[in-house]
C-alpha cells in the first residue's frame, strides 16, 4: 500500500451529530494509512466542536449553513486558494451545498453515492434490492478507496474529548464492558422526528424499573428540544433522585456523560452514535428507520430493539406523524422488554 505524502485530504460532511460522528473510524485509518498527508475537515460550525480534539486532523474548515448559494461558492473559490491539483476532496455529503463548495476546487473529487434507488425501494416497497446490510461508515471508506489507498483496523467510531488529546491512542477502543456498584444509566429520549421517538411514558417505567431492580442512577441528557420530554420523565419519576440535564449541556459534556455511564438507552439518534465512539453499552429503540439503512450502532457493545411491522422503514430519516395513523413501531415495544435486555446488556 503506496502511502501519501505532500497531499492533502479534503473531508467534507456538514451535519449532523451523528452522521459526522460516523465519518470518524475513515478520519482515523486515513491518517493510519497515510501519517505524511495533510488532513483537513470541513463541517458546519455548528458541529465542529465533535472533531475539535480529533488527533489525526490537521484543521477543521468551518461553514455556516446560512449561507446562500453565491456565499457557498464564494466559500469554495476561498478554499481553492489552498488547494492544488494534486490533493483530494472526499465528499461524504453530496447534496447541492458541497455541490456549490466544490465547484471551484481543482483537486480530486469523489462523493459518497447517494443510493436514492435503495432509499426508495426500503422506504415505499420495504424491500432492501441489495439483499443485505452495508454500515454508513463501510459506505464512507469505499467512497474513500476510490481515490486513495485505505487499510481497515477493525476499530470503531471516535468522539475525542479535550481528556483524550495527550493520549497516543483513543483510550475507548481498549474500554472493556464492566461496572461496579450501582449502574449509572444515561437515557436520551428525545429525536428529531416524532416517529423515532419512543413514548415519554414508557422511557419513564425503564427508568423507574432500572432503579427499583437495580438500584440504578438515571441520568437524563438531551438538547433544549428535549426539556419538556426530560422535565416530564423528572416531575413523574417515584423512585428518588433522577439527574435531569436536559438543555444544559454542550455536544461534549454530553459525550463526557455517556463515556462515564455504563450505558445509553435511546432511540435511534445523534446520542446513539456518541455512545457507538465511548464504547459504552447502548440499548437503541428503532421506530419507522430499520437497520438495513445503515444507521445501526457500530463496531460497539450494543442492543437494537425493533417491532416487526411490515410497514417498516416509512422513511430514511423520520416523519412528524406516523402515516398508517398507529404507530405500532413504537407503541408496541413494552418497557418490559426494554429493561430485560438493559440487564442482559450489562450481565445484571
Amino acid at each position: 500500500m503506496k502511502s501519501l505524502s505532500n497531499v492533502k485530504i479534503f473531508l467534507i460532511r456538514l451535519s449532523s451529530i451523528g452522521d459526522i460522528i460516523l465519518t470518524t473510524a475513515l478520519i482515523r485509518m486515513i491518517r493510519d494509512s497515510h501519517p505524511n498527508c495533510e488532513l483537513y475537515y470541513i463541517t458546519d460550525k455548528r458541529y465542529s466542536s465533535i472533531l475539535r480534539y480529533n488527533n489525526h486532523l490537521d484543521g477543521i474548515i468551518e461553514y455556516d449553513k446560512s449561507f446562500n448559494m453565491s456565499e457557498s461558492i464564494n466559500f469554495g473559490k476561498q478554499l481553492s486558494k489552498q488547494i492544488s491539483e494534486n490533493d483530494i476532496v472526499i465528499d461524504l455529503h453530496n447534496n447541492l451545498r458541497t455541490m456549490l463548495i466544490k465547484i471551484s476546487l481543482k483537486a480530486k473529487k469523489v462523493a459518497i453515492p447517494k443510493n436514492r434507488i435503495f432509499k426508495l425501494a426500503l422506504t415505499t416497497f420495504q424491500k432492501n434490492i441489495y439483499g443485505k446490510n452495508v454500515s454508513i461508515p463501510q459506505i464512507y471508506f469505499d467512497t474513500a478507496a476510490k481515490t486513495i489507498s485505505l487499510n481497515d483496523d477493525g476499530l470503531g467510531l471516535e468522539f475525542w474529548l479535550e481528556s483524550d488529546k495527550s493520549a497516543d491512542r483513543y483510550q475507548p477502543h481498549d474500554r472493556k464492558l464492566s461496572h461496579s456498584g450501582a449502574p449509572k444509566i444515561a437515557i436520551a429520549p428525545g429525536a428529531t422526528y416524532f416517529t423515532k421517538r419512543w413514548l415519554p411514558e414508557n422511557f419513564l417505567m425503564v427508568a423507574q424499573m432500572l432503579r427499583e431492580k437495580y438500584n440504578t442512577e438515571i441520568y437524563l441528557i438531551g438538547g433544549e428540544s428535549d426539556v419538556e420530554l426530560c422535565n416530564f420523565i423528572e416531575n413523574n419519576f417515584k423512585e428518588g433522585q433522577i439527574y435531569n440535564h436536559a438543555g444544559k449541556l454542550n455536544l461534549l459534556q454530553s459525550g463526557s456523560l455517556i463515556r462515564e455511564s455504563d450505558l445509553l438507552l435511546t432511540n435511534d439518534t445523534g446520542m446513539m452514535h456518541v455512545a457507538a465512539s465511548m464504547q459504552t453499552p447502548v440499548v437503541a429503540i428503532f421506530g419507522s428507520s430499520v437497520k438495513d439503512l445503515g444507521f445501526a450502532p457500530y463496531r460497539s457493545p450494543n442492543v437494537v430493539i425493533e417491532s416487526e411491522m411490515d410497514c417498516r422503514p416509512c422513511s430514511h430519516i423520520g416523519r412528524n406523524s406516523c402515516p398508517k395513523g398507529h404507530f405500532k413501531c413504537m407503541k408496541s415495544i413494552l418497557p418490559e422488554h426494554v429493561t430485560k435486555n438493559i440487564a442482559q446488556l450489562l450481565h445484571l
